[in-house]
């Protein structure tokens, strides 16, 4: 798991959905970008919980409790993903994908 990678890119969406909305709401409210805002969250979030089972995903199961927690952190770590990629998905009617994030990062 590339975290590094991970963080630039929500760092990156994360200002491209400041400016954007900066420029177009000028400074008002919107149902558009409180959702991408949502959505941000959503990929720190995900960030989060990919560190987590990075760290812990190799313990060792001794009792049965060792057991559930295990498959608890593996049903996390699914509905994580599902919802970062839900998220990305999101973003893009704002021209905001990993694809143009690093082509974005590249021109720099």
């Amino acid at each position: 798991m590339n975290f590094v990678q991970m963080i630039a890119e929500v760092t990156k969406a994360q200002a491209e959905i400041t400016a954007q909305c900066l420029e177009v709401t000028k400074g008002q409210g919107s149902e558009d970008y409180s959702d991408a805002f949502y959505v941000i969250g959503t990929l720190w979030q995900g960030i989060s919980a990919e560190m987590l089972w990075d760290t812990y995903k190799d313990d060792p199961v001794k009792t049965v409790e060792d057991d559930i927690t295990h498959k608890s952190m593996k049903a996390m770590i699914e509905k994580a993903r599902n919802e970062v990629d839900e998220a990305w998905a999101t973003l893009v009617p704002f021209g905001i994908t990993k694809e143009h994030l690093a082509t974005a990062g590249a021109a720099e």
